[in-house]
């Protein structure tokens, strides 16, 4: 017997790390959780509670359906009305405008998205933005984007400002 002592050392080791994890569990782990998968099902009534604040692009159209036809059929249809604008909570309450819409119109907000990235797809439409915008003898400021490419359809247009000399819209247009 003596020469198994130190198994035995061991297996008591392990029982008390074993006994210690399972009273661990039972102190720190919530009754609810995996009742309903790998989350406290609990979590479910604390999340209703919250107020809703995002309420999805249908939301905007009662009040702004000639934007929300542009957008439904063009490049951006599937980015909703809130990743560019505020959460409508922030413009609407109780079905009145208390607010005006905020809205970013940076240059860096839509290289967010369109920055040229080796990780991206590459039919995903993005540019190198001092290269593309040389093509025009542009220089990038906040809303130089904004000349030519609409927010809510993306699809380049003729400059606003006409001192630019854009390529024909046939060739700018994604192939």
């Amino acid at each position: 017997m003596n020469d198994t002592k130190h198994i035995w050392r061991v297996f008591l080791l392990v029982l008390i790390a074993i006994a210690a994890f399972m009273v661990g569990r039972l102190l720190f782990v919530p009754k609810t959780f995996g009742q309903f998968g790998h989350y406290r099902a609990a979590n479910v009534l604390e999340q209703r509670a919250f107020p809703v604040k995002y309420q999805g692009a249908e939301s905007c159209e009662p009040c702004h359906a000639d934007e929300f036809a542009l957008w439904k059929n063009a490049g951006h249809k599937t980015i909703v009305c809130e990743d560019c604008h505020a959460p409508y909570d922030s413009h609407i309450k109780n079905d009145e405008k208390f607010a005006d819409m905020e809205i970013n119109r940076t240059a860096d907000f839509c290289l967010r998205c369109h920055q040229k990235l080796t990780a991206r797809p590459e039919k995903f439409p993005q540019v190198n933005a001092i290269e593309h915008l040389a093509e025009f003898k542009m220089e990038l400021t906040d809303t130089v984007c904004f000349k030519c490419h609409g927010p809510h359809d993306p699809t380049p247009k003729d400059p606003i400002d006409k001192t630019v000399t854009p390529k024909t819209i046939k060739e700018l247009k994604p192939k």
